[in-house]
């Protein structure tokens, strides 16, 4: 909560604090609010430095989600979180209500992850933006429902997407008892989309998709293979052609803002399987749409949480270690020589770094647009701070 400029609240079950009959808890929870009273200046009046934000829909979670609002929508929203949270970019999660009222200036990077009930103004606020050269990442039904969950004949932000819609299938395709597996074909490996994913092909399909068709000024690196039995392993093989269904859809708009659609929901399989291909797909589309203007690099473990809070005159590096268990610990196992990048651009240019849980001082190195600084040990939370 804290590294996000928020406060954290103890909620105790069981009776009051004096007495209580378990107390085990305690000492951590004490020793960080300890922390941060004694380092109040730096917590207060901060904001976020995030560029990317992901969206919320009420809307999509009470008409979309329906009865299964963590089936249906709610695990896009996380898979989206975490594909960020590991790659250390930085992020803010906001209401459609902001998205409508277009107040969307400070983001370079707008990701909508299965936001399938929209209204005409919220689109029309998007528009603006893309045409104004801010970016979009789309997922699944995103735009395909109205705001009563009704669904339309096509997505409202076909045009930003550059594809139509036809229907929503599984990937497997026919449900006829025969346990079957699919691919994503790799149809443009130097697209900037597909970086990083190494020597392959092809990656694991999973969940649904809407069969659309790409039109319009657009790339498609990745295509759907036609699906094949799994068992018995002799047969494990596709003798069908590629569907050649795009999978991905990448398009360059007029006014310098670039749009990526996944028709299949990479964020709501990575929030239930980890396969870390989806969540490279996700990262890539931040990267790509903004250019790669990021506002904080990290090079540590993905259990290392990373935010940017930002104070006149000051930048703040919250760096939280869960690298014993994402909620459970048991033991806590420090990162170490965490490398902390920090573009700048003329209005701050920090002139020294230091940690904040005991003032140790960190060696800054100067690039042209940046600075850089190693963080020795991060056990389990600290603020690295760049004035």
């Amino acid at each position: 909560m804290y590294a996000n400029g928020g406060n954290a609240i103890l909620n105790l079950s069981g009776g009051p604090i004096q007495g209580h009959q378990d107390q085990r808890g305690f000492p951590a929870v004490q020793s960080l609010y300890r922390f941060v009273a004694d380092n109040q200046p730096y917590f207060n009046d901060d904001r976020s430095g995030a560029n990317v934000a992901i969206v919320y829909s009420q809307d999509t979670l009470f008409y979309y989600g329906r009865d299964q609002p963590k089936l249906n929508y709610v695990d896009a929203i996380r898979g989206a979180e975490l594909a960020l949270s590991d790659a250390h970019i930085p992020f803010d999660l906001i209401s459609d209500a902001v998205v409508k009222r277009g107040d969307l200036g400070k983001y370079r990077a707008i990701l909508l992850p299965s936001t399938a009930c929209m209204s005409e103004e919220t689109a029309e606020a998007l528009r603006s933006y893309v045409q104004g050269g801010g970016n979009v990442i789309a997922t699944f039904e995103t735009s395909l429902f109205d705001t009563d969950g009704n669904r339309r004949s096509d997505f409202l932000l076909a045009d930003l997407f550059g594809a139509a819609y036809h229907s929503t299938d599984s990937v497997m395709g026919e449900d006829n008892g025969v346990y079957k597996q699919s691919y994503l074909n790799v149809r443009a490996p130097e697209h900037p989309l597909l970086e990083r994913l190494g020597a392959t092909s092809v990656i694991p399909a999973s969940n649904r998709y809407c069969k659309v068709t790409a039109n319009g000024n657009t790339s498609v690196p990745l295509t759907l293979s036609a699906p094949f039995r799994v068992f018995p392993e002799g047969m494990s093989y596709t003798q069908e052609p590629d569907t050649g269904m795009p999978m991905l859809i990448a398009k360059e708009h007029d006014g310098g803002g670039r749009t990526v659609y996944f028709p299949g929901q990479p964020d709501t399989a990575f929030a239930r399987a980890g396969y870390p291909d989806w969540a490279l797909l996700l990262v890539n589309a931040v990267r790509w749409t903004t250019g790669d203007r990021l506002p904080l690099s990290i090079d540590g473990p993905e259990t290392l949480l990373a935010t940017l809070r930002v104070q006149e005159g000051r930048r703040l590096v919250h760096l939280v270690n869960v690298n014993g268990g994402r909620r459970m610990f048991s033991e806590l196992i420090a990162a170490r020589d965490v490398t902390v990048r920090l573009p700048f651009s003329g209005e701050f240019q920090p002139q020294r770094a230091f940690l904040l849980s005991d003032r140790s001082p960190l060696a800054v190195t100067q690039e042209q647009d940046a600075v850089i600084v190693t963080v020795p040990r991060v056990l389990d939370y600290d603020v690295v701070v760049f004035e």
